[in-house]
């Protein structure tokens, strides 16, 4: 892939291993390729969340880096049939899912189906805006002051790639 972030943006996710992320309870996964337990992987400039099949429960991936000041993420992600995952905004969840689906967000005209899909969430002031491909998807949620960025695994294969952030005046 030969994607490069565009001006002011930094990516968070390397492409290559799982350096720069961690579990909540902080075991981080600096060079490795995979997660002990299978369920997230770096491969091919793509970051894989799986489902174990022995071990349902939700497990979510953060970063290292805590984002204290506004940004912007910007990222792209591709869903199985019915996939269900997050992408985490210091705490709160913006659904990523196989949209016509598994939901909610069934009103996007824009949603790939089986394809990549981009997401942009901005936050402002505690306050955050969400869209996908360019539709709303919420147009303001309340955040924390600071927190890390992370991605979840529940159900379905979910691939996310170019994961990049903007640090807002």
């Amino acid at each position: 892939d030969d994607f490069a972030p565009e001006p002011g943006f930094a990516s968070i996710f390397n492409g290559r291993d799982l350096t720069g992320w961690s579990y909540p309870d902080g075991t981080a996964f600096g060079g490795q390729t995979t997660t002990p337990d299978g369920r997230f992987m770096a491969k091919h400039g793509r970051l894989i969340v799986t489902v174990s099949r022995a071990d349902r429960k939700t497990l979510r991936i953060v970063t290292t880096q805590a984002f204290p000041r506004d940004f912007e993420l910007r990222l792209e992600f591709r869903a199985s049939p019915n996939a269900d995952s997050g992408i985490f905004v210091r705490e709160p969840q913006v659904q990523c899912r196989d949209y016509g689906i598994a939901g909610p967000f069934v009103h996007l005209q824009q949603y790939r189906p089986l394809d990549w899909n981009k997401i942009s969430i901005t936050v402002k002031d505690g306050v955050a805006h969400a869209t996908c491909n360019g539709e709303v998807m919420l147009d303001a949620f309340t955040v924390p002051a600071t927190g890390p960025i992370g991605l979840e695994s529940d159900r379905g294969q979910m691939e996310y790639r170019r994961i990049r952030v903007k640090k807002l005046p």
